[in-house]
């Protein structure tokens, strides 16, 4: 199997967001665990064909939180539907010798011929603002499945969802600031999250736009209100707090 991509996770811990390529075989396994779990009183459930044949048609799943009903040792994945199909999301259990290959959500830049003309100008606008700050920037949500799998995702009240990738040196309140005003400009919602990768910890950014003094801080394992300075300026925390020692 090839070398996952180190940032994204391991095939048995992979990170949120993370895209993973699963083998027809364990995706049919993970597949039937799901329908056995999901049948109300034995009755069979019902998988449309456009699930049956994801895996082999190399459409890929994505990595979520570990809820409470996932059994110990499985990756739990998601699947979401497009609108046509009741835009249900299949939370599914894979084996991690399942998982081909993971890699990150697409880059904004390689969706842009996927997203609406009326979101064309915003998107030149986000990438003109991560480019000049030297972010990472990543889409996940409608635009990146409509590239991924070219299903038919978008729709009037589609949001464009965006994951930045901060570095320790990025400018964090020039690129909340930058994103603000495009928001207000914008004739899309911008919705998405920050994302540290040496914790793999994310905050929306509305959250950390609004200035409050909690927020609710992704992991891979779980949630928690946190103070925001620590996210937001990292090296600070870690200085003040060697001084405090």
């Amino acid at each position: 199997m090839p070398e996952p991509v180190f940032a994204w996770g391991t095939p048995s811990a992979p990170r949120r967001h993370a895209l993973l390529q699963v083998c027809p075989e364990g995706f049919a396994i993970a597949l039937a665990g799901f329908a056995q779990a999901e049948s109300p009183a034995g009755a069979p459930v019902k998988i449309p064909p456009i699930v049956t044949e994801w895996a082999a048609r190399g459409r890929p799943l994505i990595a979520r939180r570990r809820g409470p009903g996932d059994p110990a040792g499985a990756v739990p994945a998601g699947l979401p539907l497009p609108p046509a199909f009741g835009k249900l999301r299949l939370a599914l259990a894979l084996a991690p010798s399942a998982i081909r290959r993971i890699e990150p959500p697409p880059r904004l830049a390689d969706c842009v011929d996927f997203a609406p003309e009326t979101w064309r100008g915003a998107v030149a606008a986000i990438l003109q603002l991560s480019a000049r700050l030297g972010v990472e920037a990543r889409t996940f949500g409608s635009l990146a499945w409509s590239k991924l799998t070219g299903l038919a995702y978008l729709g009037p009240a589609s949001d464009l969802d965006l994951l930045f990738i901060l570095r320790p040196q990025t400018d964090v309140d020039a690129l909340l600031d930058g994103l603000g005003q495009i928001d207000r400009q914008a004739p899309v919602r911008l919705d998405g999250e920050f994302l540290r990768p040496e914790t793999g910890h994310a905050v929306n950014w509305r959250e950390l736009s609004g200035g409050a003094a909690e927020v609710l801080v992704k992991a891979d394992d779980g949630l928690a209100l946190q103070r925001r300075e620590p996210f937001l300026y990292p090296d600070q925390a870690a200085l003040l707090t060697q001084c405090a020692s």
